[in-house]
């Protein structure tokens, strides 16, 4: 699968933005992400013509944080070593999901944040930039250092969305404060 991803030539940047109440910004992370296994099956899905039948089912629509990185991760991740509960986000501007995600051919009940239309853009004729920010009042005191963004539902499944991990990133443990915003910029280019 891994040569796959590289012949298809699928990277990534996530960028990661202390944003103050006065508008100052502080870079905080800034670093290349790791496509994984999840990408490869979900686009195989795709080109195969197996699993979803709607083209927007391929499409990047969820975001999971967690707060327990993996020390030795790579193409084969296909979960987050530790995600955030649905209490841990505590927000009332994110719009969050229960949901069974693949992984490694099973589900398993997750929460995930939703990457609503209005926080993906074009940056570049080959380029989607993904931003999300957890605002002054969303997972205060929460020490985060993993992140991953999710295909929507690759297999088709009717009743809900089966996400599955495309890519992944660990960085330097960021403790959330109501002092500031943090901003997640995650540019994926193809």
């Amino acid at each position: 699968m891994g040569r796959f991803i590289e012949e298809l030539g699928v990277s990534g940047y996530l960028e990661i933005w202390k944003e103050y109440p006065d508008g100052g910004l502080d870079l905080v992370h800034s670093d290349h992400n790791t496509i994984v296994s999840g990408m490869g099956v979900g686009l195989a899905m795709l080109f195969g013509g197996t699993g979803s039948d709607t083209i927007d089912n391929f499409q990047i629509k969820y975001l999971e944080l967690g707060e327990a990185a993996w020390e030795d991760y790579g193409l084969s991740t296909f979960t987050l070593q530790d995600e955030l509960s649905r209490s841990q986000y505590d927000s009332s501007s994110l719009i969050i999901y229960d949901l069974d995600q693949i992984k490694d051919g099973h589900l398993f009940p997750e929460v995930m944040i939703l990457i609503a239309q209005d926080m993906i853009r074009r940056v570049a004729i080959n380029s989607v930039q993904y931003t999300l920010t957890l605002d002054t009042g969303t997972a205060n005191e929460v020490t985060m250092n993993e992140i991953g963004l999710l295909m929507k539902n690759p297999t088709g499944n009717a009743d809900a969305d089966h996400p599955i991990l495309v890519a992944y990133k660990t960085f330097g443990n960021i403790t959330k404060k109501e002092e500031f915003s943090l901003i997640f910029k995650w540019t994926l280019s193809f």
